[in-house]
């Protein structure tokens, strides 16, 4: 009788280049490494079980254990890694099923040199196209669909694709309507979304300390629920504005270090509302510095020059 083949993997491949992606460079600023953590912790059980896994309130509640962290965390983290596309929406909302064109991908090559002598037979949810699919994986056309959703799941996966752009006009449109509101709970909710070491809570205590720097007295937000209410706006300028954490951190850089702008912005509200004048004036000051900088050292050169001349 022959072995059953094993339907996971005992290792993955991870790009090189992982760190530096962008969406992994966000996942991080938001959620620090406890975000990378989770979303690796994921990775490994889904190649543990093959191509993909199905959620459930069990499994949040052992994630969250085995990381030390709240299960409501977990949730925000995998809401990122869904509208990041980093995890499949449309399987998702459908199924509860964590995969990705991605993983599958990946997976192919897992399993190439095994699939040489038995084929790989897909049990379902495989969202690859037949053109991208390698000779080796055999898929019953019915398991490209979904078992609540009979929609080809790529076709979906591209159809959620297409209307991100329509998701993200409707979602600017709500930020200008909704205000952050304590009496909602909003607050209570923003506080535990930002923890001490996510980028956006280090730029709020970077602001903070040079308004109290400043002026001794200002108003600032002391309690974790009042300093994620200014959280909010450094996540909107990652999310929505998309900028990147290097150029934000430049400009904060420049705020709470020129002497006009250390006296304007007093929040992260207003911080984004002149972010572009505070980066273009940031990057000018670089230039501006670094062409002195140049012009010193050819004039200590010509000099030095001069010197050896004559001497």
């Amino acid at each position: 009788m022959p072995r059953q083949q094993k339907p996971g993997l005992s290792y993955f491949p991870l790009d090189v280049d992982f760190f530096t992606d962008n969406k992994i460079r966000i996942l991080r600023a938001r959620f620090g490494n406890n975000g990378i953590a989770v979303y690796i912790y994921l990775l490994c059980e889904i190649y543990k079980k093959g191509y993909y896994m199905e959620w459930n309130d069990d499994f949040k509640f052992i994630l969250a254990a085995d990381l030390n962290l709240s299960d409501g965390f977990i949730e925000q983290v995998l809401t990122f890694l869904l509208e990041r596309s980093l995890l499949d929406s449309t399987l998702f909302k459908s199924d509860t099923i964590l995969t990705s064109p991605g993983i599958q991908k990946r997976y192919q090559l897992a399993v190439k040199e095994r699939a040489k002598k038995t084929p790989v037979v897909i049990k379902g949810f495989w969202l690859l196209e037949a053109d991208e699919t390698e000779p080796f994986i055999k898929v019953n056309p019915s398991f490209h669909s979904s078992r609540k959703n009979e929609d080809n799941s790529r076709k979906n996966n591209d159809n959620s694709r297409k209307n991100d752009t329509k998701k993200s006009k409707e979602k600017k449109s709500k930020e200008k309507e909704i205000k952050v509101n304590k009496e909602s709970g909003v607050a209570a909710e923003a506080a535990t979304m930002f923890t001490p070491d996510s980028f956006e809570m280090i730029c709020v205590n970077t602001l903070i300390h040079s308004c109290l720097e400043g002026f001794p007295g200002s108003r600032v937000p002391v309690t974790d629920e009042e300093k994620s209410q200014w959280c909010v706006h450094i996540e909107r300028m990652l999310r929505i504005d998309h900028r990147t954490p290097e150029q934000i951190r430049a400009a904060l850089e420049y705020a709470v270090t020129n002497q006009f702008w250390k006296a304007n912005i007093r929040s992260t509200k207003k911080f984004r509302e002149k972010f572009e004048t505070l980066y273009m004036q940031s990057q000018s000051g670089r230039t501006a510095d670094a062409t002195l900088t140049a012009k010193n050292n050819f004039t200590f050169f010509i000099l030095f020059s001069s010197f050896l001349l004559f001497y």
